[in-house]
């Protein structure tokens, strides 16, 4: 008794053919999932604090920065006095610019990165959620970003200023 060599290869490239293809499908799901998350969260945020009219803003990737950004309010960065509507636009800019040139990219995108750490602690600590700082730093991973998002999507924002 004899194994057909050709057939017992068609077998393993098939195995892995749909390992791979499961393994992508569950990968669009969880996409999909943590970018409806992330929108229905930032666009509950944004219609129960008062920006209404930018609420549309959280269902477009890197510009819904722009709406954290405004959700995280008036700070102070370094002791400068540094508005909302500029953290957002800020924070917008440099991780568009990020992706752009030889050398500057990867310092752009570290700058942009702490401040939206910086952004995303001010946000869940307006929502007074007791662990902002953990929060923030978890919140560089999407889907746990997503899912803090929708633990305060209901939340009325604290105002403070620092």
């Amino acid at each position: 008794m004899g194994y057909d060599l050709l057939g017992l290869m068609a077998l393993g490239y098939l195995s892995l053919f749909l390992g791979a293809a499961i393994i992508t499908t569950i990968n669009i799901v969880v996409l999909i999932a943590t970018y409806l998350l992330t929108g229905i969260s930032l666009y509950k945020l944004a219609m129960n604090n008062g920006h209404q009219d930018k609420a549309i803003l959280a269902w477009i990737p890197v510009v819904n920065l722009y709406l954290v950004g405004l959700l995280a309010g008036d700070t102070k960065l370094l002791s400068i006095d540094l508005p909302a509507q500029w953290l957002g636009i800020i924070l917008v800019i440099l991780r568009i610019m990020g992706g752009f040139g030889d050398k500057s990219p990867f310092i752009l995108w570290l700058i942009s990165t702490i401040l939206i750490i910086f952004a995303f602690y001010n946000l869940y600590k307006r929502a007074e959620s007791p662990l902002a700082v953990i929060m923030a730093i978890l919140s560089l991973i999407p889907f746990l970003k997503a899912i803090f998002l929708y633990t305060i999507k209901d939340r009325n924002l604290l105002y403070f200023y620092e």
